[in-house]
């Protein structure tokens, strides 16, 4: 077998941080060699709803990549739950938006709800989500992760 060698690469990175005792903030970037483009989502945390969004395109391949920016404000009041994805796509992308920022959009709404079910469990700091046993996390997660992977797989779907 010959030799690989890298034909391309792509980052994506995501941090949650707390905006207030009410707010989180989802900062996420994509960088590659021909993008560079950050993503951020600000997120009431009670009900999990997207107030605001924006984005930056410090580097795109073509000029006309910036005209989508508009578009991310248009994701307030969207609630992270079910069918979160679709929505997402359905404001952000097809013929008239951009598939990276729904990738964005998507990996940042996955993320929030990650912490989302945290902080519906009380748990507000990693130390005290590290602490639980694995049954107790699968425990947390199943009603906000069903059918989304194995491990959250529903019983009726085990057998």
């Amino acid at each position: 077998m010959s030799e690989l060698s890298e034909l391309y690469q792509r980052n994506i990175n995501v941090t949650v941080e707390r905006a207030d005792e009410e707010h989180i903030l989802v900062q996420c970037s994509l960088l590659d060699l021909d993008h560079s483009i950050r993503f951020l989502m600000k997120v009431h945390t009670r009900t999990k709803t997207i107030v605001d969004g924006s984005a930056q395109m410090i580097r795109v391949p073509f000029h006309k990549c910036r005209e989508t920016i508009p578009l991310v404000e248009k994701i307030a009041g969207l609630v992270i739950g079910r069918g979160i994805n679709r929505r997402l796509a359905d404001v952000l992308g097809h013929n008239i938006g951009c598939m990276h920022l729904v990738e964005l959009a998507v990996t940042a709404a996955r993320m929030a709800a990650a912490v989302l079910v945290e902080a519906d469990r009380g748990l507000t700091d990693r130390e005290g989500f590290e602490c639980l046993d694995e049954e107790s996390l699968i425990a947390i997660g199943m009603p906000y992760l069903r059918d989304t992977c194995l491990v959250f797989r529903s019983a009726e779907e085990a057998s």
